[in-house]
């Protein structure tokens, strides 16, 4: 199928040779994060691996848009979005085939992986290193992962100062203008901000619900850290272990490490000082935990080695 192909992020050092991958993503999601830290992880891999991999092209679309159907480049996508009303994100393609004309580039896409788990592997594939446990995919992706997102938008959708804070990420100049312009009409943001909280804030007991779910898992979650230092450590290759990538991926959105946006947005956009008072305290109390300080420490030492912030949009 043919791809209007009008801007590109690219990550990475541009490799000319192997296969070229788009990476299609929500940019400030906590997966699509995963995603992206895995493939910046196969750069400067071994001479043999596919290098390629950690060189790719990041197309992102903002939340609430990424689920319209129309919009999506993946014919699977398209019919997956029709029939559930939604479109995943990460999403894995290869370009399996480009051509320039005088009125547009197009391309011909291969779906490679429909999540970040599966990107994950692929990676740890590249770098002939162990991949994530079922366990701890299990607790991250069932648990850790879903409440982590309920309870920072439970902030973000609670008035008008989550949602200054929301435009603030959604409306940064890394994103397209057609998608800047879309999401900056309010009554488009609103219908957003409501289908979202329907599914994944609900009410203020379903997010304590999350929140209690949450707290159990960190505590499993400090036990496996202390008592897995290798899994969670750093890899043959110099780099973090996929654990614990995934790990300090999946409960940035917790903590806000500075890092976090940098190698998609070039800068830090979840400062602090311009978050919501109550997710602001709710930042820094799970700071002082164990699986907090453990992501932070990640994201400070080892998250900015390989990755080279994406220079252009969707």
């Amino acid at each position: 199928m043919a791809l209007v192909n009008n801007h590109d992020g690219r990550h990475g050092g541009g490799c000319s040779t192997g296969d070229e991958y788009v990476l299609f993503t929500i940019p400030f999601s906590h997966y699509n994060e995963h995603a992206r830290w895995a493939m910046h992880s196969c750069e400067a891999c071994e001479e043999g691996a596919d290098a390629s991999f950690g060189s790719f092209t990041e197309r992102a679309y903002l939340v609430g848009i990424h689920a319209m159907s129309a919009l999506s480049p993946i014919p699977e996508l398209r019919a997956r979005a029709r029939a559930k009303n939604l479109t995943e994100t990460p999403l894995l393609a290869r370009v399996k085939r480009s051509s320039l004309g005088w009125w547009n580039a197009s391309e011909d896409l291969e779906v490679v992986a429909i999540n970040s788990w599966e990107v994950a592997s692929k990676a740890a594939n590249i770098r002939r290193v162990e991949p994530v446990s079922d366990n701890l995919k299990e607790l991250l992706d069932n648990v850790v992962g879903p409440a982590a997102r309920t309870i920072v938008y439970s902030h973000l959708l609670k008035d008008d100062a989550g949602d200054a804070a929301m435009c603030v990420f959604c409306l940064a100049p890394e994103i397209s203008w057609w998608q800047r312009l879309l999401f900056s009409i309010k009554p488009f943001r609103e219908q957003v901000r409501q289908r979202i909280h329907k599914g994944l804030v609900r009410s203020d007991a379903y997010v304590e619900k999350k929140r209690n779910q949450l707290d159990e898992a960190l505590k499993e979650l400090e036990r496996m850290v202390d008592t897995q230092t290798h899994t969670f450590g750093i890899a043959e290759d110099g780099k973090p272990t996929p654990a614990l990538i995934a790990l300090a991926s999946v409960t940035a959105p917790l903590v806000c490490p500075p890092e976090f946006s940098i190698p998609f947005y070039g800068r830090n956009v979840f400062d602090l000082q311009g978050l919501p008072p109550l997710m602001r305290e709710d930042v820094l109390r799970y700071r002082e935990t164990r699986i907090g300080q453990v992501c932070m420490e990640t994201y400070r030492k080892h998250r900015l080695d390989y990755a080279t912030p994406c220079t252009g949009k969707l």
